[in-house]
């Protein structure tokens, strides 16, 4: 696996806008052909530290190597936005997009396709449900003035990004329902800290007073001795309805056969030895097949969204 380094993603956002720009002109005159490049690229979003991330997808990248006679190569975003205009831009291939950058992407192009996710273990003692989704929850630090809703109006809250389900989207129409007010009107201050585990580590070092992160996160970061069993340091506050886990995506016009390989790659994952680690540290048990339908829950989420701004 190549690990595409940081100097050179100003360099590559350019020749993804000049892609761009060019497949809005030629984009007919290629439609029918497929496309079996080379080299793959998967592009991950900054959600935890560059190299924790790199280092666990590194035996999967080379497994699915393996499985398509394909160099694979890693490649870290900053945002949910860069991610997005990677694969829109045809400099990646394959992505595990958030479900609201998901959503977003394919109201942007119909040339993404998902085709799986992964199931989690159910673990009650840190937040997580279970299961092909996850939970959006509100959490404070154990110990803090912080330790309900009522006692949160006027707090400094935090949230990963713009792009996030769990971290900006479904708070911004379910928790202000819950409140009956705006995210803007509800807390005196709103901070963009750029990923959950910043988000998580802000509340426990009293950066921000509360945090929107998603179930697995304190529990990640647990599991890496980052911070303490998660019932132990946080309140958690409020959780979101269930939520259908990240949808690993690549683009429509790969040619099916190579299409074919990835997806076999995926849900065939669980079966290598080498993936024990993998979802040992994601809480993981294996990759499922998805549907684009599947993540209609988030579109209707993201009208309703919307809506508020009408």
């Amino acid at each position: 696996m190549k690990v595409i380094s940081m100097i050179t993603r100003s360099v590559l956002a350019v020749s993804c806008l000049i892609l761009l720009v060019g497949s809005s002109l030629t984009g007919s005159v290629f439609a029918a052909e497929c496309k079996d490049p080379e080299a793959l690229t998967y592009a991950a979003m900054s959600q935890e530290r560059a190299p924790v991330v790199a280092k666990r997808v590194a035996p999967l990248l080379d497994y699915i190597a393996k499985m398509t006679g394909k160099k694979v190569e890693f490649y870290q975003t900053t945002s949910y936005a860069a991610q997005i205009e990677a694969m829109l831009g045809g400099f990646a291939e394959l992505a595990d997009f958030g479900p609201f950058a998901y959503v977003l992407a394919t109201e942007k192009s119909p040339n993404i396709e998902v085709f799986a996710t992964y199931t989690v273990k159910e673990m009650p003692e840190h937040f997580v449900p279970g299961g092909p989704k996850y939970v959006g929850i509100l959490v404070s630090k154990k110990g803090s003035k912080f330790s309900s809703i009522e006692k949160i109006k006027g707090a400094v809250a935090g949230f990963p990004d713009p792009g996030s389900t769990s971290g900006w989207l479904v708070p911004s129409v379910l928790f202000t329902k819950k409140v009956g007010a705006s995210l803007e009107s509800y807390f005196g201050k709103i901070v963009f800290t750029g990923s959950h585990d910043a988000n998580i580590l802000g509340v426990l070092e009293g950066r921000i007073d509360v945090g929107f992160t998603w179930d697995s996160a304190p529990f990640r970061l647990w599991k890496r001795g980052e911070m303490g069993k998660p019932a132990d340091d946080l309140n958690v506050l409020w959780v979101s309805p269930d939520i259908p886990l990240d949808p690993y995506s690549y683009p429509k016009d790969l040619c099916p056969e190579l299409k074919e390989k990835i997806k076999k790659a995926f849900l065939t994952w669980h079966e290598q030895p080498e993936s024990k680690d993998f979802f040992e540290a994601i809480g993981g048990t294996k990759f499922v097949e998805m549907k684009d339908a599947d993540y209609d829950v988030i579109r209707d989420l993201y009208e309703a969204k919307k809506k508020l701004k009408e």
